[in-house]
């Protein structure tokens, strides 16, 4: 009776975020309740397109049972510590659960250190943000994500920069429609404090990239294509590699960079090396295209650009 619960793997249901809340408090104390992808413009808590400003003004006097917020894929940390007022609340990061594609699972997470794993010591590890319990989070590099800036996919205009598309009044320069704003936007309009600002005790974090997109870029293959993603070759290297190396994190992570370019060649273990060091270079997502990342050098870091052709209009605005 509260809705859908079948629509895309997410139930979208007909009472409020408070209510919601109340229901699920009533059921069990013990229940974990947190907006996800908090800064993504459509269907968030924060969102540019229908969010609110304040934790308070979505889930009003049910606000005392949240205590995490879930950053999403076009956020990171390092954003969400801009805003003072979030403080109060850990910042954690899960992966698309949802989706249909298993590449998708686990691209970001919670590294937690539990001593008798369970449901209830890993909830009071959360709320109480231990950190020696909650050692960290693993993050796709918020520019990777699908609206980390502004653009317009449908008159392919886009990544728009923050201060380019504040130019523009938040218009497509071809259609006029509005933009849709990006998580960078949108954190700006609410932040408090300067980028590189971290509160103490924040609980530190990691950047990764899944091993299937990576499998991919190193043989040329479009990863941003999910059935080429898909596709037999890149399955049989990452299961070769797996069964060789270990789960896809320890590949990631750990396994030394020479060990990996013994078992899949210097092009994949470079990209890993580069990943593990913070070095690749992405073009940023906007308006539900995923960011582009970059091999070669030549090519502009973070430039805003149309696909699949520039006129001289556009070139004028992000020359």
């Amino acid at each position: 009776k509260f809705g859908d619960v079948s629509s895309d793997g997410r139930p979208v249901l007909n009472i409020s975020p408070a209510e919601l809340v109340e229901i699920v408090m009533r059921l069990d104390q013990d229940n974990f309740v947190f907006p996800a992808h908090a800064w993504t413009p459509w269907w968030s808590i924060f969102g540019a397109i229908g969010g609110v400003d304040r934790v308070e003004e979505c889930y009003e006097d049910m606000s005392r049972h949240i205590y995490a917020i879930e950053t999403g894929l076009s956020s990171d940390p390092l954003m969400n510590w801009r805003v003072s007022r979030l403080d109060k609340y850990l910042l954690i990061s899960s992966s698309d659960s949802h989706s249909p594609y298993p590449f998708r699972i686990g691209r970001e997470a919670v590294v937690l250190e539990l001593e008798k794993p369970s449901y209830r010591e890993m909830i009071e590890a959360m709320r109480n943000k231990d950190p020696s319990k909650v050692l960290m989070t693993l993050e796709v590099p918020p520019s990777y994500g699908k609206y980390h800036w502004s653009g317009h996919r449908k008159c392919n205009v886009g990544p728009v920069p923050p201060a380019e598309a504040k130019k523009l009044n938040y218009r497509c320069p071809r259609c006029g429609r509005k933009l849709t704003k990006g998580v960078e936007d949108r954190v700006e309009e609410l932040a408090d404090r300067e980028m590189g600002y971290r509160p103490a005790g924040a609980i530190d974090f990691k950047y990764i990239l899944p091993l299937q997109e990576l499998i991919a870029l190193s043989l040329g293959i479009d990863y941003t294509v999910e059935s080429k993603l898909q596709s037999k070759k890149i399955w049989e290297i990452y299961m070769e590699l797996v069964n060789k190396l270990g789960p896809e994190y320890e590949i990631l992570l750990n396994v030394p960079i020479e060990t990996i370019a013994k078992a899949a060649g210097q092009s994949l273990a470079g990209l890993i090396k580069k990943m593990r060091n913070n070095e690749l270079r992405i073009i940023p997502g906007f308006d539900g295209v995923y960011g582009k990342l970059i091999i070669d050098n030549s090519e502009p870091h973070h430039r805003a650009y149309t696909r699949p052709e520039r006129d001289h209009q556009l070139e004028d605005y992000f020359a």
